[in-house]
């Protein structure tokens, strides 16, 4: 499949492995200015290829079911996703965000 756009954006289409690493958020590139990004957030995409994968498929399937055309390339996808707005509409719990209870000091009188 020949794609119209970036040179690698055919290597990246034929290898979806290659293109979530090429878009996902890493530190220091694109979102190292973005109010919230800890490093919770990069932490939090690290491991989500396939989930974010099966938002692709999902989302061309029901096109599809539709009788719609294709919207477009997997690498088109990644370029638009919404990071931060899918890492926060999380729960803390799954972003890896964990609260320490707070220390009670429990003085003698």
């Amino acid at each position: 499949m020949v794609t119209q756009g970036f040179p690698g954006d055919d290597f990246l289409e034929e290898n979806p492995a290659f293109a979530f690493q090429a878009f996902r958020p890493t530190r220091g590139v694109n979102f190292q200015n973005t109010p919230g990004t800890s490093r919770n957030f990069f932490d939090f995409f690290e491991n989500r290829q396939n989930e974010i994968e099966k938002l692709f498929v999902g989302q061309e399937g029901r096109k599809a079911a539709e009788g719609k055309p294709p919207a477009g390339s997997n690498v088109e996808f990644l370029r638009q996703f919404p990071w931060m707005e899918h890492f926060l509409s999380q729960s803390p719990k799954e972003r890896g965000i964990r609260f320490r209870t707070p220390a009670r000091w429990l003085i003698p009188r």
